[in-house]
């Protein structure tokens, strides 16, 4: 699913907020990229870089040509001793990505494509890698989009629940009081905010699984997402550390997928209903 295949109605907003956010601010730039010659030997590459880099690009003179693995196991193969031009991946549409680019349309791709290298103007002008995925634009549009779904979850307990305060009978004794005391508190200061805005995440998911909605989702499925969604949410607003290994940097942007897929659930329900 690509981000033009989404027009669901709260989309637009997160895509203006987004629009500042692109793969530039993360990219290392070229000017500070290491580099290898295509004529070198794949054993002298790995001794200057294995210890730092997976991915290195490839410069013939003035012009980067490709990219070469050396995180992997081909330098314990045969082919150690061969030219790096045997073995790089030569440029192509797959490994390059504009500078403009929104860093969501980055992280996306991060599975398949965790090193890229970035083309502005009439060159490339740096590369970007998972591991960039850490940096402080990348947490902010994690943020807003787990944000964004949070929004879309409050206007479906809202539809979803005619009666005031229905939906408070779904939550743990505990968690319930402890809305109510917000709402109390919050009357008492003539504060007019809605009543379901003084719920965290949790509340919120709680909601959704208990009342089950939508039919796309099971219920342990839903338990699950909603979990990992909120775990995301909590590493990103704590500063902790999301990504510091490619296999958790992959869990990261297959939760985005998640959020993605949960938020068009939640808002073609609305509009729906809405219709009806």
């Amino acid at each position: 699913m690509n981000t033009n295949d989404i027009h669901w109605i709260a989309w637009d907003h997160f895509e203006t907020a987004h629009k500042g956010l692109t793969v530039n601010l993360i990219a290392t730039p070229r000017e500070r990229l290491s580099t290898c010659a295509p004529t070198e030997l794949l054993a002298d590459v790995y001794r200057r870089y294995a210890a730092r880099y997976d991915f290195v690009p490839v410069a013939h003179g003035d012009d980067i040509v490709g990219l070469l693995h050396v995180g992997g196991g081909l330098r314990e193969s045969n082919s150690i001793g061969e030219p790096v031009e045997q073995h790089m991946e030569r440029l192509s549409d797959s490994n390059l990505i504009g500078a403009d680019a929104s860093i969501l349309d980055y992280i996306r791709d991060v599975r398949t494509k965790p090193f890229r290298l970035v083309v502005s103007g009439t060159g490339i002008s740096g590369m970007v890698t998972w591991s960039d995925l850490q940096d402080l634009p990348v947490r902010a549009a994690l943020f807003s989009l787990v944000t964004g779904l949070e929004t879309a979850m409050s206007k479906w307990v809202e539809r979803e629940f005619t009666a005031d305060g229905e939906w408070l009978k779904l939550l743990s004794e505990d968690r319930r009081q402890r809305v109510r005391d917000l709402i109390d508190d919050g009357r008492r200061k003539n504060s007019d905010v809605r009543p379901v805005l003084y719920t965290q995440f949790c509340d919120k998911a709680t909601v959704l699984r208990k009342r089950g909605f939508s039919p796309a989702l099971s219920r342990t499925q839903l338990h699950n997402d909603l979990k990992r969604i909120e775990a995301v949410r909590n590493d990103v607003a704590h500063a902790n550390n999301y990504a510091s290994s490619f296999d958790a940097a992959c869990t990261v942007c297959e939760t985005a997928e998640i959020i993605l897929r949960m938020w068009r659930l939640i808002d073609e329900q609305i509009e729906r209903e809405r219709g009806g």
